[in-house]
């Protein structure tokens, strides 16, 4: 027994000699204290210890491990308040040497995602696909390439409509997660053709379409054969001149392709009105007779000329012959009302001088209200509201007749809206065509007071064209104080009555054919209207 117990004596003594207590750490020159810590968004340990601090023998090998926590990376292991790194291994092994606190740096990766829209593609520079992670700090660089005939607008972060570039190769700083969408825009094609009898072409450019950066001014010229004559620039699906001249030079903002009409030569036009007069040779333009003031009035419309009427005005007469212009799908919409008016500096009466012409070439207000007339308009306002610079057109005193207020709310109010409803109906017209007009030949009017022109008659001539066919029919309204009687006639009726020549600028074989004919049922409405005997 005694034999036991001095071995076990002996051996507390050997283990005793073996294990250091905290107090003998300090005191102790060949023990160490190794203490490892986070600065968040990651996890540290000492291999083969439990807990962050150990005391080891110096000399020892001492492993610690560094573990991110997901979407940060490990920067480094710092020795104690020193900012650069013992090592920038996760795993990271030394010899012990003395007390040491190393402490683990971790960084928050920042995501930058790249995108577009059509008309292009983009790309990182030095990563494949759409989305990579980066320390916050670093650089990237981002490519833009644009399709075929397309442009690069710019490179925009998030919901933003401020670009932060405009370059296609765009290199940025990263400072936190960034969604890059980089844009672009389809160059506007601009594409020629004729319907024969003339050859068209670019001036600047090559072939019979052309891509261009928006905004660019563009020049298409058309060449008509011999005896042929050029009627005008159209789009390709209306039947409405946008240019009267051969060579027609305009902005482009929108892909466009136009058509160049000419007259045919094998059946020839004896009486149209001479291309050298600008606007004159639309088809709804009468022949202009001789000491006439011939004007058209525009607007501009997506970036193209719009006609909002086109006039001929007697000054001895101080009245216009006639009006003429188009219902098609440029002009159909109704974006303005006579109300608006109110709320402008017109206060609600917008009637004024036309700017293009003398003031004593028209009437005014007092000769017309003071002999018992009221300001009708021959182009009426609601014929033209597809934007208030149009309908502020129809405001002019040479479109302003005196008219008996009960004729003009009347039987002339009656027909303007049969033809807007027309007009409006792209079921019943690809384009309609309208002439409105006043007699004043001698004999044809009176003068009432210091009224000095007061008609006897109105008309409309009006043409439907409605896939590649025309049908037409005249209206002649008697103008009284009073019960106005309302005729249908055929054009060539019409003609004879008034002295004016319609539709002049269409091919003499076809004007021929729908000018003699009319077919009543053709055209809704107009059951209840006496027939003339022709």
């Amino acid at each position: 027994m005694k034999k036991y117990f001095s071995i076990l004596l002996g051996l507390m003594v050997v283990f005793s000699s073996l294990i250091v207590s905290c107090d003998e750490i300090d005191l102790d020159p060949n023990i160490c204290k190794i203490t490892v810590q986070g600065d968040g968004d990651g996890r540290v340990s000492i291999t083969n210890y439990i807990g962050t601090s150990v005391n080891v023998l110096i000399s020892n090998s001492v492993e610690v491990v560094a573990t991110p926590d997901e979407g940060a990376v490990f920067v480094g292991w710092f020795v104690d308040a020193s900012e650069t790194p013992a090592s920038t291994d996760a795993v990271f092994r030394f010899i012990s040497s003395g007390n040491v606190t190393l402490t683990a740096r971790f960084a928050k990766l920042s995501n930058t995602i790249i995108c577009s829209g059509e008309s292009g593609s983009v790309a990182f520079k030095d990563a494949t696909g759409n989305s990579i992670s980066v320390l916050p700090g670093s650089e990237v660089t981002v490519i833009a390439t644009p399709d075929v005939d397309c442009d690069f607008i710019g490179w925009f972060v998030g919901d933003s409509e401020t670009p932060v570039s405009t370059e296609t190769v765009y290199t940025f700083t990263v400072t936190d997660n960034t969604k890059l969408t980089g844009r672009f825009s389809k160059r506007p094609v601009v594409t020629i053709g004729s319907d024969g009898n003339g050859s068209v072409s670019f001036k600047d450019y090559s072939g019979t379409s052309v891509a261009v950066l928006p905004d660019t001014e563009i020049t298409v010229v058309a060449m008509p054969d011999v005896d042929a004559d050029f009627l005008g620039w159209f789009t390709v699906d209306g039947d409405t001149a946008i240019c009267a001249e051969s060579e027609y030079t305009f902005a482009v903002n929108n892909a466009i392709e136009l058509i160049a009409k000419f007259s045919n030569p094998a059946n020839g036009n004896t009486n149209a009105n001479p291309a050298s007069s600008k606007y004159a040779t639309r088809i709804e333009v009468p022949f202009v007779e001789e000491g006439d003031i011939f004007l058209s009035h525009t607007t501009t419309v997506n970036g193209l000329e719009n006609v909002t009427y086109s006039i001929a005005h007697n000054p001895e007469r101080k009245h216009c012959r006639w009006t003429a212009f188009t219902f098609d799908s440029s002009n159909r919409g109704i974006n303005w009302k006579r109300d608006n008016w109110d709320d402008t500096e017109w206060r609600g009466d917008p009637f004024q001088p036309n700017p293009d012409m003398p003031d004593s070439y028209v009437m005014t207000k007092n000769e017309i209200n003071r002999n018992g007339f009221v300001r009708g308009h021959v182009v009426a306002s609601y014929d033209r509201v597809y934007s208030k610079d149009a309908n502020e057109q129809t405001f002019y005193y040479s479109n302003i007749s005196p008219m008996y207020y009960d004729f003009n709310i009347g039987a002339w109010y009656d027909c303007e809206s049969l033809v807007q409803g027309w007009g409006r109906n792209s079921a019943f017209c690809d384009t309609l065509y309208i002439v409105k007009g006043a007699t004043i030949r001698d004999g044809e009017y009176r003068t009432v007071g210091t009224c000095p022109t007061v008609p006897n008659h109105y008309y409309m001539a009006l043409l439907c064209l409605k896939n590649n066919t025309y049908k037409a029919i005249g209206l002649l309204f008697e103008h009284e104080n009073g019960n106005s009687q309302t005729q249908v006639c055929s054009i060539d009726y019409l003609e004879n009555f008034t002295g004016v020549d319609f539709f002049c600028n269409i091919p003499d074989n076809v004007e021929n054919i729908i000018e003699r004919q009319y077919s009543i049922s053709s055209w809704s409405g107009l059951n209840n209207y006496i027939l003339v005997d022709e």
